[in-house]
C-alpha cells in the first residue's frame, strides 16, 4: 500500500499533547460560559415536563403523543433526581455528553489516518480543536435536549465503523458500532438515517474490498441486534410520523433553508457578512472533499464510511421532507458534522503538509469567528424575563392565559421560582391536550390551535369575568391562533398594552374603569431584546 510523500517532519508529540489539553480546557470554558447564561426555551421546558413524569408514564403514555423516543427523558428523569431542576443541572447531562464526544472525534480521526503518512499525524488534534470551538457544538451542548447525546451516540458508532475497517477481526470496533447504533436509534426518531448511512458505507466498502465473509457476517449480526432492540418503539414512531406529516410547523426545505443549513453545519454564519460566511463555508467543504479524495486513494473503506455518513443523512432528510413528512431540521443533522470534521482535518494537512499548524490555526480562526457571532446573537425566547415581568406586575385577582398551552411549561417553570402563587390558564386545555376537535398545526398532538369556542368558553369562566387584568402570554400566535380569536374577543372591551421578550408576547387587557373610578397605570408597550 503506497503512502503520500511526506512534506516535513511531523509535529513533536509534546506539542500535540499540549494542543489536546488546551482544546479540552477551551471546550469546557466555552460551554460553561453558556450553560447558565440563557433561559430555557420551549423545547427544553418540554424536556423538564417529560422528565418529571413517572417511568411507566414515559414508556407507556408518552409514546402515544410524543414523536421522539423516551430514552433521553428517562435519563434526564434520573439525572434531575440526583442533581435537581436548575438550569445548569438540567443542561449538564448534555454538557457532559458533548465533552465525552470530543475524545471520539479524536479517536475517529486517528483511526481514519491509520494508513496515511506521518504528515497527517496532527489531524486528530486539529479535528478535536475545531470541535472545541465550534458554535454548533457549543449551542447544543448547553441545551436540555437529546441532540448532544445523539451526537455522542453517532460518534461512538463511527469510531466503531472505522475500527472495523482497520481490522475486522477485533471485537472493539464491532462492540462500539453496535452500541452507538442502538443508542442512536433510541435517542431520536431520525436515528435510522444515520444507521442506514453507516451500514451503507460499510456495505459498499465490503463489496468493493476483499469481501471477507467474517466481516459481512458480523455486520449483519450488528444490524440484527439493532433491529431487535429498536423494534419495541417502531410502531409508536410510525404513528407519530403520521401525525407529523398531516400537520407541522415545518415545511418542505427551500433553496434558502438548505443554504442556511449548509452554512451553519459546515461553515460560519455571520449575519452582517453573509457572503463571507458562504465563501468560508465553500472553502471548508472543498478542503474536506480534498481530504476525502486523499483518504480514498490510500484507505478506500474508511473514506467511503466517512463520505456516506457525511452526505447520506443530509440527502435523506431532504428527500423525506419533500416526499413524506418535513423532517429537515438543522439540529437533527448535527451528527453529519462529525465525518466532516474528520475529513476537514485530513484535508488541511493535505493542503499544507509542511505547515499543518498554520492550516489548523486558520480553520480555528474561521470557526472562532462563527462562535463569536453566536455569542453575540440575541436570545429568541426570554421566558425567564417574561416570568419575572409577570411576577412583578400581575395582581392577585388577575388572570394569566398561556396560548398555546405549551407556553405554560416554560412559564410555569420560572413562575414557580419567582411567584408560585400566580395561576396560569393554558388555552385551550393543559398540555397534553389530546383528541380535541381543534387543529394541531405544529404536528404535536398535545398542542392544539385555537378555535372560536375555546375563547367563548374562556370568557364565560367566572375568574375571567372578575379579573381586573387578563394577561395573555403567547408564542407563535400566527400559527396557533391565525384568526386572532383571542385578541379580538379580549380587545373588544379591554384596551391592551404589549410587552415582548424575544418571540414571546405579553398582552395586558385591562377592564375599563367605571365612571369616576381611579385608574392605575399599566406598563407601556415595550420590547425586551434579552
Amino acid at each position: 500500500m503506497s503512502h503520500p510523500k511526506q512534506g516535513a517532519a511531523p509535529l513533536a508529540p509534546g506539542w500535540l499533547g499540549a494542543a489536546i489539553l488546551s482544546a479540552v480546557v477551551v471546550a469546557v470554558i466555552l460551554r460553561l460560559i453558556r450553560v447558565n447564561a440563557l433561559p430555557l426555551w420551549t423545547d427544553e421546558a418540554y424536556s423538564v415536563w417529560f422528565a418529571s413524569q413517572s417511568i411507566p408514564y414515559l414508556w407507556t403514555v408518552l409514546p402515544t403523543f410524543e414523536p421522539h423516543p423516551p430514552f433521553y427523558y428517562t435519563l434526564l428523569h434520573y439525572w434531575i433526581m440526583a442533581f435537581g431542576t436548575g438550569e445548569a443541572a438540567l443542561r449538564s447531562l448534555s454538557l457532559l455528553a458533548g465533552l465525552l464526544a470530543m475524545p471520539f472525534v479524536y479517536l475517529s480521526t486517528r483511526s481514519a489516518i491509520a494508513n496515511l503518512g506521518a504528515v497527517y499525524r496532527p489531524s486528530p488534534v486539529i479535528a478535536a480543536c475545531i470541535f472545541a470551538v465550534s458554535a454548533l457544538q457549543i449551542e447544543f451542548a448547553v441545551q436540555a435536549r437529546p441532540y448532544s447525546l445523539f451526537y455522542l451516540a453517532v460518534a461512538i458508532a463511527l469510531f466503531g465503523a472505522l475500527e472495523t475497517v482497520r481490522d475486522a477481526r477485533r471485537m472493539t470496533g464491532w462492540v462500539c458500532l453496535a452500541t452507538g447504533m442502538v443508542l442512536t436509534s433510541w435517542l431520536h426518531a431520525v436515528g435510522t438515517f444515520y444507521i442506514f448511512a453507516l451500514a451503507l458505507g460499510l456495505g459498499i466498502g465490503w463489496a468493493t474490498g476483499d469481501r471477507k465473509p467474517m466481516a459481512l457476517g458480523r455486520l449483519i449480526a450488528v444490524l440484527a441486534i439493532v433491529a431487535i432492540l429498536y423494534a419495541p418503539i417502531v410502531l409508536s414512531l410510525s404513528q407519530r410520523a403520521g401525525d407529523w406529516s398531516s400537520s407541522s410547523w415545518l415545511t418542505a426545505p427551500t433553496a434558502w433553508t438548505t443554504r442556511l443549513a449548509i452554512v451553519r453545519l459546515f461553515g460560519v454564519e455571520v449575519a452582517e457578512y453573509r457572503h463571507l460566511g458562504e465563501f468560508l463555508t465553500l472553502a471548508a467543504i472543498g478542503v474536506a472533499g480534498f481530504g476525502a479524495v486523499r483518504l480514498f486513494r490510500v484507505d478506500r473503506g474508511a473514506a467511503i464510511v466517512l463520505v456516506t455518513l457525511w452526505v447520506v443523512p443530509f440527502v435523506t432528510s431532504l428527500v423525506v421532507s419533500m416526499t413524506v413528512a418535513p423532517v429537515f431540521l438543522m439540529r437533527t443533522m448535527l451528527p453529519i458534522t462529525l465525518p466532516f470534521l474528520v475529513l476537514l482535518s485530513i484535508g488541511l494537512c493535505a493542503v499544507a503538509p509542511r505547515r499543518p499548524l498554520v492550516a489548523g490555526t486558520a480553520a480555528l480562526a474561521m470557526f472562532g469567528l462563527g462562535t463569536a457571532a453566536f455569542f453575540a446573537r440575541p436570545m429568541l425566547e426570554d421566558w425567564r424575563g417574561a416570568a419575572h415581568f409577570l411576577a412583578d406586575n400581575v395582581g392577585a385577582d388577575d388572570l394569566i392565559v398561556a396560548q398555546p398551552n405549551e407556553a405554560a411549561l416554560p412559564l410555569g417553570y420560572y413562575l414557580g421560582q419567582a411567584n408560585p402563587r400566580l395561576h396560569i390558564r393554558p388555552l385551550p386545555a393543559p398540555f397534553p391536550a389530546l383528541a380535541l376537535p381543534n387543529p394541531y398545526p405544529s404536528g404535536g398532538v398535545g398542542v392544539p390551535g385555537l378555535i372560536e369556542s375555546d375563547v367563548t368558553a374562556l370568557l364565560r369562566e367566572g375568574r375571567t369575568r372578575r379579573a381586573p387584568v387578563i394577561w395573555t402570554v403567547s408564542r407563535r400566535a400566527d400559527l396557533f391562533d391565525p384568526h386572532d380569536y383571542l385578541a379580538a374577543a379580549l380587545g373588544s372591551d379591554r384596551p391592551a398594552t404589549r410587552t415582548t421578550f424575544g418571540a414571546i408576547s405579553i398582552d395586558a387587557y385591562r377592564s375599563r374603569p367605571r365612571a369616576g373610578a381611579a385608574t392605575g397605570g399599566l406598563p407601556p408597550d415595550r420590547s425586551h431584546a434579552g
